[in-house]
């Protein structure tokens, strides 16, 4: 995974701060917008298979950390864990995926993150790419944790998930989560039920046709 710097543009202290290009384009750049890679330097680059990547402060401490799911290509396969990297608040990030408790190994496709329960902190919801491998939801538990509850929450199901969002879609205050699938099924859309639980409403919803 490559990690780039903008230059040119001012930084944070623990990482990028991201511009909107868009928002500059009527100024005038007296030199050109350049990238330099820092992965080495800042302590994330490795040959991981990456296939979705999420920033994100899940400690709370204003630091943005970066979250990657990674698939496999070998044969046999072999199956990764997430890899979670801590901001250290200088420009260098900690591996912390096994403090953290993200330790199931399974061909992951995309994973992030978002607050389901409404307590403050952020969770993950990460997908799995074979029809073998189960999706997880991996609650916060505020203290650099996670734990995972997928089964208990009822979005466990391994359908070659893909694409993952989420989002309010019915404005009731409660994040709902769109999965999107590959070959083993259509398109699920869990509806938050606002207790740490949600319901398929993908066939009421009219989705469950698509492909």
């Amino acid at each position: 995974m490559k990690f780039l710097a903008m230059s040119n543009l001012a930084k944070y202290a623990g990482g990028l701060l991201c511009a909107c290009v868009s928002c500059l384009a009527p100024l005038a750049f007296a030199q050109p917008l350049t990238f330099s890679d820092v992965s080495t330097a800042a302590g994330v680059e490795a040959a991981l298979s990456s296939t979705g990547i999420s920033w994100g402060d899940y400690n709370g401490d204003g630091l943005e950390d970066i979250l990657v799911a990674s698939s496999t290509f070998d044969q046999p396969p072999q199956k990764k864990p997430l890899t979670l990297y801590r901001n250290n608040g200088n420009g260098t990030f900690e591996n912390v995926s096994g403090i953290a408790g993200l330790t199931t190994l399974s061909n992951w496709h995309q994973a992030v993150w978002g607050d389901y329960d409404n307590d403050g902190d952020l969770d993950v919801f990460a997908s799995g790419s074979s029809v073998d491998d189960d999706n997880h939801l991996y609650r916060n538990d505020g203290d650099g944790t996670f734990s995972e509850v997928g089964g208990v929450a009822g979005v466990a199901d391994g359908m070659s998930s893909r694409g993952v969002a989420w989002g309010d879609y019915d404005n009731d205050g409660h994040i709902d989560l769109f999965v999107a699938n590959a070959l083993a099924g259509p398109n699920r859309l869990y509806h938050s039920n606002g207790d740490g639980t949600f319901t398929d409403r993908t066939q009421q919803a009219r989705l469950d046709d698509a492909e």
